[in-house]
């Protein structure tokens, strides 16, 4: 199977088969399957006529100070939502009986935002962020201490969020938490720490050359209006984040990048953009306090209160019909994925249509596109979503 990159653009779906052979009979069962997109097309234009603007108060309002957490009778666990006087919401879950407890904070801010002279900047950031802070200044001190403790810590940037998770044994999650918040308080973005990660992202680049996954994403970036920022590339890499043309050593082509990084920081991580969930051991109250204790201070001011919206196609306006694109892979595979542009559909969240449109074309039962391909031998498999 194809490695799952980094996701891309709101609002775009895809379905994708691994095809056993290249036969030219597959083109018969590909008008089959193609009446199914039709139809899902025609259901997902009944969702473009819903009036937008009446959900976008449910994705961002965060005006409310209570919300009541509606669970299974099964579920023994304990649940609160509350909203920091920052703007920081959090959604806190006690269970007693938990062996491993972590934190996510999720922040409205992904590489749909990097600058157009600085592709990568929000990677580059999400970077930066593990290298110390002002209450933790020691650059391995986190990740020290969650290994020392039977933790670890992820994160990763898509198009436009970024997200940072870790867990912990419960006996250390108090002290792991506070020095996660700080990631959001007062992180230092040192310019020595500048070189060694961009490096680090350059590696991730030169990784990604050999993944048929995001060659294919980055084709499909290549093809995008350039007025929609998901023709950006998001991954970065040296040549992006630090100029390449100038003579002088690694640090002195990295000082712009640091300067645009710090004004990045200040400009979209603030509280009203970001989203915190926790979940431990102790009771609702002290698991509540422990969060307001570290999470207070994360910055509410400065910057950008609501993500940034774009109006632009995500095709370039000249297009017309649909475009096929062919692509030699790496690996030995036959792959053949359909786009299509939807809506965003986070506005409408309850409806979950992208999720029911799907089900239905990727659905493998008796009858089902997929069942007739794989019993003409010509799939191994399909998936959409």
């Amino acid at each position: 199977m194809r490695p799952n990159p980094k996701k891309t653009s709101r609002g775009v779906r895809f379905g994708q088969w691994m095809a056993a052979s290249w036969r030219p009979n597959l083109l018969r069962p590909f008008v089959l399957l193609m009446c199914m997109f039709a139809v899902a097309t025609m259901m997902v234009a009944l969702v473009n006529n819903m009036d937008w603007k009446s959900f976008k108060h449910l994705a961002f309002d965060s005006g409310y100070s209570h919300v009541k957490v509606i669970k299974s009778e099964s579920d023994t666990r304990s649940y609160r939502f509350f909203v920091l006087p920052n703007g920081l919401q959090v959604l806190a879950v006690s269970d007693p009986t938990a062996d491993r407890v972590a934190a996510s904070m999720d922040v409205s801010v992904g590489h749909f935002s990097d600058p157009e002279d600085l592709p990568g900047l929000a990677h580059f950031l999400e970077h930066m962020l593990f290298m110390g802070s002002k209450k933790y200044p020691d650059e391995n001190q986190y990740s020290a201490f969650l290994a020392q403790h039977g933790g670890h810590s992820n994160a990763y940037t898509a198009a436009e969020n970024t997200n940072y998770q870790f867990e912990i044994t419960p006996e250390f999650f108090r002290p792991a938490l506070d020095t996660f918040a700080q990631f959001f308080v007062a992180p230092l973005l040192r310019d020595t720490s500048t070189v060694r990660e961009v490096k680090a992202v350059e590696n991730e680049h030169i990784k990604n050359l050999q993944s048929d996954g995001w060659r294919m994403q980055q084709l499909k970036k290549s093809v995008c209006n350039p007025k929609h920022p998901n023709h950006k590339f998001g991954t970065g890499n040296l040549q992006t984040l630090c100029n390449n043309t100038y003579a002088g050593n690694m640090a002195n082509r990295c000082e712009g990048t640091l300067a645009a990084l710090r004004s990045f920081y200040r400009r979209h991580y603030v509280a009203p953009r970001m989203r915190l969930a926790v979940i431990a051991r102790e009771p609702m109250g002290e698991i509540e306090d422990m969060v307001r204790e570290s999470f207070s201070s994360v910055p509410a001011d400065g910057g950008l209160k609501e993500p940034e919206q774009w109006d632009a196609p995500v095709r370039p306006e000249s297009a017309r019909g649909a475009r096929m694109i062919r692509l030699v892979p790496i690996t030995d595979q036959r792959l053949v994925t359909i786009s299509w542009q939807l809506p965003p559909m986070y506005l409408a969240f309850r409806q979950k249509a992208a999720s029911y449109l799907s089900h239905l074309v990727g659905h493998e039962a008796k009858g089902s596109v997929a069942a007739l391909l794989k019993k003409r031998g010509l799939i191994e498999s399909l998936s959409a979503g």
